[in-house]
C-alpha cells in the first residue's frame, strides 16, 4: 500500500491570520527588564566577574564586585578557531596552513559627565597568550631543471598586542 505524503490543505485566510497574529504577538511580548531601555537595565548589560585562582585580598574584591555589578561596563572573552587552510586548489597538506585558535579580551566601560552625553573606553587586547600563527599565506610554482617547485609564503601575525579607543558623543 502506498502512502500519500502531499499534506495540502486548505486553511481559511481568516484563521491563518488569526495564527499568524499569535505567532509574532507571542514573539514581541516580553516584560520591559528583559530588554532594557529608560530606568532598566538588560541583563546582557550587567557586568558579572569571574575568577579563577584568586586569594586573599583578591577574593574580597570579587566578592565585592560580584555583588554589585557595574551599569555601562563590559568584559568579553572571544575565542576565533580556524582549521586547516589550503593555499591552492590541490588541498596537499604541504601547501596549507596549521589550524589555529587565538584568544581577544574586550573591556568597555561608558559613562557621562557634564557637558558630554557619553565617554566610551575601550581596550582590546589581542592574542592574548601570545599565540604564534599564520592567518594567510600564498603558494607560487616555479619550474627549476625541469622540476615543479613550489615555494609558499606565510604571513606570521603579531603576539599579544592591545588597542586603546576613546569615544565621545556630545
Amino acid at each position: 500500500m502506498k502512502k500519500n505524503y502531499n499534506y495540502k490543505k486548505n486553511i481559511p485566510r481568516k484563521a491563518f491570520l488569526k495564527n499568524a497574529a499569535l505567532a509574532t504577538a507571542g514573539i514581541w511580548i516580553l516584560p520591559r527588564h528583559v530588554l532594557g531601555g529608560k530606568g532598566f537595565v538588560a541583563p546582557s548589560d550587567k557586568l558579572l566577574i569571574a575568577a579563577i585562582g584568586t586569594g586573599g585580598e583578591a577574593s574580597n574584591d570579587i566578592d565585592h564586585y560580584a555583588t554589585a555589578p557595574k551599569k555601562n561596563a563590559e568584559i568579553a572573552f572571544i575565542s576565533k578557531y580556524v582549521s586547516r587552510q589550503y593555499l591552492d586548489n590541490t588541498s596537499t597538506k604541504s601547501r596549507s596552513l596549521d589550524g589555529y585558535m587565538v584568544n581577544d579580551v574586550r573591556l568597555n566601560y561608558n559613562f557621562s559627565i557634564k557637558g558630554i552625553k557619553n565617554v566610551g573606553l575601550g581596550l582590546l587586547i589581542n592574542n592574548v597568550f601570545s599565540k604564534k600563527y599564520q592567518s594567510d599565506g600564498a603558494t607560487y610554482p616555479d619550474i627549476e631543471g625541469g622540476k615543479v617547485v613550489n615555494y609558499n609564503y606565510f604571513f606570521p601575525q603579531a603576539p599579544t598586542n592591545f588597542l586603546l579607543g576613546v569615544n565621545v558623543k556630545f
